[in-house]
């Protein structure tokens, strides 16, 4: 009995001792498994690190660091410079153009209006509203002539309650006035503004430069019918002709094709020299609020009487900004 027991006992041992081996054995698998990753891992670390340093020789060659500090050297110079001829730009045309507008007239190809009269600045608003919407300059000037030669643009005639020329006026609208507009709604609003004009300003468009010149005349103007952001217009054309001279930049800063002509032949945007297609008008806005306070009066003027023309014999002799101009340099 007592030898079954021990023999029992014994063997028990020996199976648990062999438990306990294998364990271990586990154990030792695991942890070499584990430290085979781990130095995977660092290999990889090791490999990321030299494709890095790899990419960035300049950090570690004194000859190739030199190099890249000249190239950012010579584009500070050239910064230095584009700020520079940018600036002498500003300055030729801070005053550009000078009295050469200043004579009370607004002249575009077959349109002339004196805008010392009320009559004349009566014709210049009624011009700015056909020129808004979807219609090619020439036939809002086309439709405009027609007009006056008939008639129907006097303005005490159409601010009497008792004319009815709206349906005249849409008549001459329906046969001259080319574009993407309701005619019916132009020449209603011809009539109320003019009847506007007489109720609130004595008829004379004068009266609201002279009172509002200070505060502001664009909102004022935008309230009459359909006239929106052709306010701008209407009170750049008016400052440009001296009649509104003392109206600030903020009020006449209207972006037409002739502003954005002049921003892009005078490189003014980062990309350089550009087709004024390419300038935008939210682009062509950054440029005159940032380096001509909202004046857009110069690039404008410039816009049209030379840049437009694409003659180098008139820029040769005329333009004030030659020397800086990118078609030159």
């Amino acid at each position: 009995m007592g030898i079954n027991r021990g023999s029992a006992l014994s063997h028990s041992v020996g199976r648990l001792l062999a438990a306990v081996g294998a364990l271990v054995q586990l154990d030792q698998s695991v942890i070499a498994e584990k430290e085979k990753v781990i130095t995977a891992l660092s290999d990889q670390i090791e490999e990321c690190a030299r494709k890095a340093e790899a990419m960035v020789p300049a950090q570690l060659s004194p000859v190739r660091r030199k190099n890249v500090q000249d190239g950012e050297r010579h584009r500070g110079i050239q910064f230095a410079q584009e700020h520079e001829r940018v600036q002498r730009i500003v300055n030729a045309l801070k005053d550009y153009p000078g009295s050469a507008a200043s004579n009370g007239m607004y002249r575009n190809g077959l349109v002339s209006i004196d805008c010392c009269t009320a009559q004349g600045r009566w014709e210049l608003l009624v011009l700015a509203l056909l020129l808004g919407g979807l219609v090619r300059a020439e036939s809002a000037e086309s439709s405009f002539l027609v007009l006056r030669n008939r008639g129907l643009l006097e303005l005490d005639i159409l601010a009497n309650p008792d004319s009815e020329l709206a349906g005249d006026i849409q008549t001459v609208l329906n046969e001259h006035y080319r574009g993407v507009a309701d005619r019916r709604a132009k020449a209603e609003a011809i009539v109320q503004n003019a009847r506007f004009i007489a109720v609130q300003f004595g008829g004379d468009l004068q009266n609201i430069y002279l009172r509002h010149r200070n505060t502001g005349v664009v909102p004022v103007l935008r309230a009459m019918a359909q006239l929106d952001k052709l306010s701008l217009w209407f009170a750049q054309k008016m400052k440009a002709a001296g009649v509104w001279s003392e109206l600030p930049a903020a009020d006449t800063c209207y972006i037409d094709r002739y502003v954005r002509m002049a921003v892009g032949k005078l490189g003014l945007l980062e990309q350089g020299l550009v087709n004024w297609r390419q300038v935008s008008p939210a682009a062509a806005l950054d440029v005159v609020s940032q380096l001509f306070q909202y004046d857009a009066l110069p690039l404008q003027y410039l816009g049209k009487e030379l840049c437009s023309q694409e003659n180098l014999d008139v820029c040769r002799s005329r333009c004030p900004v030659q020397g800086q101009c990118l078609v030159w340099l």
